[in-house]
């Protein structure tokens, strides 16, 4: 184990030196990507054949999004209400129907309990039997 006591003064003025500079260059280069033969995007610092470095980042907006990324939240917020709005549609159709069924039911109730004299008791109680009960 090496401590303090070890290592001459003077290096260690040195090691301090060669740590800052070092740490310095490894911040100074720029961000590289590249699509390899497959598709495949890849990052590096480094620079290949044929790559192009990388925008700079735009100024923020304020949400922290990109322009494409607000269009592209813009299109799902879209399709999500338009999916609510389908489904309510659906929700009165299938309401309203019922409602009817439930209408016609009442009615048809009604005339049987009247009496056969104005209309098709049978007609009546076969419609009771497939759709009410």
């Amino acid at each position: 184990m090496i401590t303090s006591r070890h290592v001459a003064p003077g290096c260690r003025a040195a090691l301090w030196l060669v740590l800052v500079v070092t740490a310095g260059n490894a911040r100074a280069g720029g961000i590289y990507r590249w699509t390899d033969a497959n598709g495949q995007t890849h990052f590096s610092d480094t620079a290949r054949d044929a790559l192009t470095q990388l925008p700079a980042r735009q100024a923020s907006n304020g949400t922290g999004l990109r322009a494409g990324e607000r269009t592209a939240l813009r299109d799902i917020e879209r399709r999500r209400q338009l999916r609510h709005r389908q489904a309510e549609k659906g929700r009165r159709t299938v309401r309203d129907q019922r409602e009817n069924r439930e209408q016609a039911c009442r009615e048809r109730r009604e005339l049987q309990r009247r009496g056969r004299r104005h209309v098709d008791g049978k007609a009546v109680s076969r419609y009771l039997r497939i759709h009410c009960w």
